[in-house]
């Protein structure tokens, strides 16, 4: 379950904790860098949907 955690962030976090509670918290771990991965991946998708509108729009007020 380890290999689940792809940002360096989050295997750091995980490698900072006690192997003693490690096992007891991968799952929340694992749950917060799929929302951050998400996140990210929303934002972007905002970010450039939001460029390719105000191209078609700048492209239709030049065509006027």
């Amino acid at each position: 379950m380890r290999n689940d955690l792809v940002t360096p962030f989050w295997r750091n976090a995980y490698d900072s904790l006690p192997a003693s509670v490690r096992q007891r918290h991968i799952a929340e771990f694992v749950a917060a860098e799929r929302w951050e991965l998400t996140l990210r991946a929303l934002i972007e998708l905002w970010t450039r949907a939001k460029a390719a509108t105000r191209v078609l729009f700048q492209q239709l007020n030049f065509a006027k």
